[in-house]
């Protein structure tokens, strides 16, 4: 038999939360205030990713100008350009989480996960 005061709350295969009605608005308060916070932390992360990539661009730039001058192996080049490949796809993970998280800030405030 269900009771109506009682919410049940999946979280992951097999654990779920059990909350009262009362309880119920903190709860999400306190997911919504995460939420946010996480969203403005990508934000920030973003912006420290974009940096790196900028820096790593001008390594590589710098060390492929030194391999076609001779001071510089190809090892040295190749492994320059590996960080630079980590920085972009790191910065692209960055960006997602970003987007995701706003979405999911936007669908708190109200507004559909696939809009217009």
């Amino acid at each position: 038999m269900l009771d109506n005061n009682i919410i049940y709350i999946y979280k992951g295969k097999r654990t779920k939360s059990i909350l009262n009605r009362q309880t119920f608005p903190l709860f999400l308060q306190k997911d919504v205030e995460q939420a946010v916070l996480d969203r403005e932390g990508y934000a920030k992360e973003t912006i420290q990713m974009e940096k790196k990539v900028k820096a790593d661009a001008l390594a590589y730039q710098i060390t492929l100008r030194k391999f076609e001058e001779g001071l510089m192996s190809p090892l040295d080049v190749q492994t320059n350009a590996t960080i630079l490949l980590n920085s972009k796809a790191d910065l692209l993970q960055r960006r997602l989480l970003y987007i995701m998280k706003c979405r999911q800030v936007d669908y708190y405030k109200g507004q559909p996960l696939i809009g217009n």
